[in-house]
Formats: C-alpha cells, structure tokens, sequence
C-alpha cells in the first residue's frame, strides 16, 4: 500500500485532505496560493502518513508555499 499525503491546519488540528500523492497535494497548496494568498497557507502542513499508520511531517506555512510554487509552477501549465 502507498503512502497517504495529508494537508493539516496547525492552528485547529483539523485534517484539511488526504491525498494519494504528493504532487496531488501540493497542486491544492499551489491553488490556494493562487486564488487567496501566501497567508491563506501559513497554518497549513504537509505530513506523509505510511501504510503502518506512522506520519512524518514534510513541510509548513512558507516552506511549504514555497515548495508548492516550485513543484507547480509554470512548466505544468506547458503541456496545457
């Protein structure tokens, strides 16, 4: 079984979405950013949970904003 990517809010403790992959999840970080801002994701993180339950956080708030703009920039919009 693969991995899981979850989006959490830090500041609440609510899972905001699981995702099958991790290019799934920072696509909806990229959106976020896109249509509301950098702020709208500072409370945001990026965890990878196993298929044995155990979760390892990858990225928060700016970094992870960062990464999500990277990962998803303008080459993805190439193919389009």
């Amino acid at each position: 079984m693969a991995a899981i990517f979850e989006i959490w809010n830090v500041s609440t403790g609510n899972l905001v979405g699981a995702y099958d992959s991790e290019r799934e999840a920072l696509a909806v970080v990229h959106r976020t950013v896109e249509l509301y801002g950098r702020e709208e994701v500072e409370d945001l993180a990026l965890a990878r949970e196993d298929d044995e339950g155990h979760t390892e956080p990858l990225a928060q708030g700016g970094e992870l904003a960062d990464w999500a703009l990277r990962e998803q920039g303008p080459e993805r919009y190439a193919a389009g």
